[in-house]
């Protein structure tokens, strides 16, 4: 298998590496479809995929300290930078 070039984006004081080859994946365009068509139910599920194993590193950043939870709005903000990020058109 060919090797991949990572791509590194830092949100919220984390530093993903991405392997563009996540998008090279019917699933993951299936999610994003559904993502855009308002479907926000589906982020959880790429953002694990885009993140891989910093996914847990990226949860505990968005945490809110005082409520222990995660916002859903902060979650998309952060989506919609990643994806800035990554594929900046």
């Amino acid at each position: 298998m060919p090797e991949t070039n990572k791509k590194e984006i830092t949100v919220r004081g984390v530093t993903l590496s991405v392997d563009p080859e996540v998008f090279n994946d019917l699933d993951m365009l299936d999610a994003l479809d559904q993502i855009q068509e308002g479907n926000g139910l589906r982020i959880a599920g790429a953002l694990r995929k885009i993140a891989g194993d910093q996914y847990n590193e990226l949860r505990t950043a968005l945490r809110d300290k005082k409520t222990g939870r995660i916002p859903v709005d902060v979650v998309g903000e952060v989506f919609t930078e990643i994806m800035a990020g990554i594929v900046p058109n």
